[in-house]
């Protein structure tokens, strides 16, 4: 905490911290030991809001950690437990006061998170009786996200920061002191899938909260001497954009987006049924160890008795790694490979996929999602800054960055995007950036045969199914093919073709061989074409798009070379020892993609405060009132075209005019069929 000029405040505090006394050696006590309940005159062991909820696997974890204790005694070594917190009251008093203050923070959209929700079990409740309040305006700085702007090839962790920096001497930090505080808190959090961080002693965790504190200054007081050099310049401005961004993110995720359980618990309760109808014609149980045994196992035991398997042979490209037990490996049973069997007519393999299917959407969407609505009826995920290296967002908890498309959901169920509502009065409305990362490469690789497309009006797909297979359709009569590209008229094979050039499009400027694209043709279009076939096409393709095709080499090149790509907004996007450098052209178009979504969202969220609900990679999801939704929509997709023009405008001449690609952005309702 930095209350101001020349006066900077570290403290460590306690609320509603450690587990009720009585509860955890209940747990804890073995059957020949006594608990003297009388020498604990605490009430609930000091937690003001009444015991907790002490998971089995916690309480198991507690006792190792007493029967190593030098002190064997239960009743004396229980006063380790107790937990000194401070009235409910006091935790009002102090947001009141940080909300006065200049706060520096590391990772502080999580504190935002926790000053917002309030104390346990009194969310609704004003701060004084425990509820939360908002502290954004008064963060001034995120350590964190600075140093993934200053370092981002190193830990953005808070101590291996420190001692990196040799900051914290003065404190006892050293290399190590990370380790030992694991090592000292591992007893009590729990496993690393569940960490209960608020279940830990205060006498244990009180001195590594208070160095976190005291590093969280000592960190932002170098950063800010690093700022303050002409030679940081570049980096100040994008600590700011990602600081800026921080926020507006955080106000997202406070929002949520609104959701029906009762319909997606609905549509959980008739993926199970149909999972157990599914199941019942199987003659093997529905799993991937069992089908792996069916459909490759054996067809006779030992003795020569018939086993009931089909004893198929396993796919070259898909056997396991020899091992010991196995040395000429195992059959890989994965989604593909039920694909193969079921599209050759192997019996069971279209029931066993269709079991996969459902099981599948149920965990993922509709009885995940359900599960993890707020009470308000809202559905929020977590959006990770720092932790991927191209720059993109990432998120946990609800995956809201991979909504389902409606012909991802298996028949008989309702589209998980249908389930997703607005608030009374509102509706949900959605802009998307129209093939950004074709129009980012044609800017970036200097492409003028596509530029000359856009220019025409035709979109990227159309303009490479155009150029890759114009002499087919001159050589049939069909020489304006391509001004019938969106439309069901023009030549017979123009859609199927359309399909190739696409997953050419995508595919080769993501790095993918041939053989990947051919596996993503046959999944769009149902058509198996031969490995020969499709080398021919992406042959076409690189001949239609030399610009491209010098971009995907020069990338690659210099990430070889050097460990490095630039974006376009000067971002240097680093590979590490082990990382192919074959996609290298991908993580320029992907990285500029997202520092101009970044922009985006920080600007709709300045000029239309409270709308923003979601961003999907290169759209966003809006909550407008219904009187003014589409003419607020239009003008966040004008910000979209305008702010995606300005990032990728630049001469590709030395001297020459500005070049802009033309971008454009789709704006429609929420749920609308694609």
């Amino acid at each position: 905490m930095d209350a101001g000029p020349g006066k900077i405040v570290s403290q460590a505090v306690c609320f509603d911290q450690g587990q009720d006394v009585l509860t955890l050696l209940r747990a804890v006590a073995k059957k020949t030991e006594t608990i003297d309940e009388s020498q604990f005159d605490i009430p609930f062991g000091g937690l003001p809001l009444g015991p907790k909820d002490l998971p089995l696997r916690h309480s198991k974890r507690i006792r190792k950690w007493l029967d190593n204790s030098p002190d064997e005694s239960v009743g004396v070594g229980a006063a380790l437990f107790q937990a000194p917190n401070l009235p409910v009251a006091q935790w009002g008093r102090l947001l009141r006061q940080l909300a006065r203050m200049r706060l520096a923070a590391h990772n502080a959209k999580f504190d935002l998170h926790m000053s917002a929700g309030g104390l346990r079990g009194c969310e609704d409740q004003p701060p004084e009786q425990g509820g939360g309040l908002d502290l954004s305006s008064s963060v001034a700085s995120d350590t964190q996200l600075t140093q993934f702007v200053l370092d981002p090839q190193n830990s953005t962790g808070l101590k291996p920061t420190s001692v990196r920096l040799g900051l914290g001497k003065e404190l006892g930090l050293n290399a190590g002191t990370e380790d030992a505080e694991q090592q000292a808190l591992k007893p009590w959090k729990g496993p690393q899938t569940d960490p209960r961080f608020d279940l830990i002693p205060w006498p244990v965790i009180r001195v590594y909260a208070a160095l976190d504190a005291a590093l969280t200054l000592l960190l932002d007081e170098h950063q800010q001497g690093q700022l303050d050099d002409e030679a940081f310049q570049f980096e100040l401005r994008h600590a700011r954009r990602e600081f800026a961004l921080m926020k507006t993110l955080y106000s997202m995720e406070r929002r949520g987006i609104g959701y029906n359980t009762v319909a997606s618990l609905a549509q959980a309760t008739k993926a199970r049924e149909l999972m157990e109808q599914v199941a019942s014609q199987l003659p093997f149980k529905p799993t991937y160890p069992g089908a792996q045994k069916y459909f490759f196992g054996p067809t006779e035991d030992q003795d020569g008795k018939p086993t009931g398997n089909l004893g198929h042979l396993p796919y070259d490209d898909k056997i396991t790694k020899p091992s010991k037990s196995h040395p000429q490996g195992q059959p890989q049973v994965d989604e593909e490979t039920i694909e193969r069997l079921a599209a050759e007519g192997v019996p069971h393999a279209q029931q066993f996929a269709r079991f996969a299917e459902l099981q599948s959407a149920n965990s993922k969407w509709f009885q995940a999602w359900a599960d993890m609505t707020g009470k308000d009826g809202r559905l929020r995920t977590n959006h990770k800054q720092a932790s991927v290296v191209s720059g993109r967002l990432a998120v946990s908890r609800a995956q809201l960055q991979a909504i389902p498309q409606n012909y991802q959901i298996p028949d008989g169920l309702t589209p998980v995007r249908s389930l997703f509502t607005a608030k009374p009065g509102h509706q949900l409305w959605e802009v998307d950036v129209s093939q950004a990362e074709i129009r980012i490469a044609t800017a970036v690789a200097r492409c003028q045969p596509m530029l000359d497309q856009f220019n025409s009006g035709q979109d990227s797909h159309s303009a490479a199914c155009w150029l890759m297979f114009r002499d087919e359709f001159e050589r049939d009569g069909f020489p304006t093919v391509a001004l019938a590209s969106q439309k069901d008229e023009g030549h017979p094979k123009w859609h199927e073709y359309r399909q190739v050039s696409k997953r050419c499009n995508l595919g080769i400027l993501y790095g993918a061989g041939a053989g990947t694209v051919r596996g993503e043709i046959a999944k769009f279009t149902g058509i198996d074409y031969p490995l020969k076939q499709v080398r021919q096409w992406v042959d076409d393709w690189r001949r239609a798009f030399p610009p491209f095709v010098r971009m995907l080499d020069a990338a690659s090149r210099k990430a070889t070379q050097d460990g490095w790509v630039r974006l376009t907004n000067g971002r240097v996007r680093w590979f590490s020892a082990y990382e192919p450098t074959h996609k290298a052209a991908n993580q320029i178009i992907q990285g500029s993609q997202a520092e101009t979504i970044k922009d985006c969202l920080v600007r709709v969220d300045r000029e239309f405060p409270g709308t923003v609900l979601l961003c999907i990679h290169d759209s966003i999801v809006l909550e407008l009132p219904a009187s003014e939704a589409e003419a607020v929509a239009r003008k966040v997709q004008d910000i979209l075209i305008e702010e995606f023009e300005r990032a990728f405008a630049k001469p590709w001449e030395r001297g020459g005019p500005v070049v802009i690609v033309p971008f454009a952005a789709d704006c429609k309702p929420w749920g609308e069929p694609e």
